[in-house]
């Protein structure tokens, strides 16, 4: 299960750091899925974030944007989400993280990644 959540912390994290494009924990939790909110063009993944800023009671007006993931890190989120997860899914032991906790799994990614403390901010 450990290595399970450090592999869902991995990818949440590649795909709010590591890809193109501006983006914030709470958008990582509203991503679409795996199969209906990436597409692969010229190898790197495509998929979308939506900011949160300025909604106003619940109207959200801000744009789709497009984030792009490099080709080496895109296999790795295609394996992750065509054959670990569903195996993992599959094992009576384990369970993949839910998207509601990528915000924090992408925040442990980047303290991991950068050597900082579980106290200092991501921002």
């Amino acid at each position: 299960q450990t290595l399970i959540n450090q592999l869902f912390s991995l990818e949440q994290g590649t795909l709010l750091y590591l890809s193109s494009g501006p983006g914030r924990g709470e958008e990582i939790k509203d991503k679409l899925s795996f199969a209906d909110g990436f597409r692969l063009h010229f190898n790197m993944l495509r998929f979308h974030l939506r900011s949160h800023k300025g909604v106003n009671h619940g109207v959200n007006r801000n744009e789709w944007v497009t984030h792009f993931v490099s080709p080496s890190l895109s296999r790795l989120i295609a394996v992750l989400n065509l054959c670990v997860y569903p195996a993992a899914r599959q094992h009576p032991g384990l369970t993949v993280p839910s998207q509601e906790l990528a915000k924090d799994a992408a925040r442990e990614m980047f303290q991991l990644i950068f050597g900082l403390g579980p106290t200092t901010s991501t921002k």
